[in-house]
């Protein structure tokens, strides 16, 4: 008789999600952490603009795109300032409302050129505004996972045992192991029916 052994851990070796062919250019600046995406040329502009000395975020947001503007002869499509709360865990969020006054701030902005929508759609097509903040959220929630070390591993191994001349001999196997799993359902699909309508959670180690 068939029987499995299921370990789900942490991946430690998950790709990073900005590796991936992403929307935009997710930028920060922080001290003592690396950026989620580089860009000199954008992470300079931010720096220059605020050289300026913004009186606010939507204005150091408007002294980019008018020095991006400047130096390529265009408009960005899309400027957005992303946020951080770290208090345990980090997560990184639209907008630059604060969520606490002492564990909130504003890290850096998400930004979209022709350039990197074209990359991404394959032409220079440009959605609604609506749409591109859907996908920047949709980015920062699996970056936020993959920074948390919340990127999932499994192993099954199988275990049958056989009766040869009265004793009992029991062969173990690894079946089947993958990572950079996100969700532990994606996880489900690879396993045997068995495993159902088990609860993964209960075979995190």
């Amino acid at each position: 008789m068939k029987q499995y052994n299921l370990k789900i851990s942490q991946d430690y070796h998950a790709e990073n999600p900005r590796n991936y062919c992403n929307i935009g250019n997710f930028l920060t600046h922080e001290r003592g952490r690396v950026s989620p995406d580089q860009d000199k040329y954008l992470e300079d502009i931010i720096l220059q603009a605020y050289s300026e000395y913004p009186k606010s975020v939507d204005d150091h947001i408007k002294k980019i795109k008018r020095i991006y503007k400047k130096q390529f002869g265009e408009n960005l499509v899309l400027i957005a300032p992303i946020s951080k709360h770290e208090h345990g865990s980090i997560n990184y969020y639209l907008g630059d409302q604060k969520r606490c006054q002492f564990d909130s701030c504003l890290a850096g902005f998400y930004i979209i050129t022709k350039n990197s929508l074209r990359g991404f759609y394959g032409s220079e097509k440009r959605p609604k505004n609506k749409t591109l903040l859907k996908y920047i959220k949709a980015e920062i929630q699996l970056y936020n996972q993959w920074v948390n070390g919340e990127v999932y591993y499994f192993e099954l191994e199988e275990m049958e045992t056989k009766k040869i001349n009265g004793k009992e001999f029991t062969r173990k196997e690894i079946i089947d192991e993958s990572g950079n799993y996100y969700q532990l359902e994606h996880i489900r699909e690879y396993l045997p029916d068995s495993f159902k309508n088990e609860d993964l959670n209960n075979y995190l180690i």
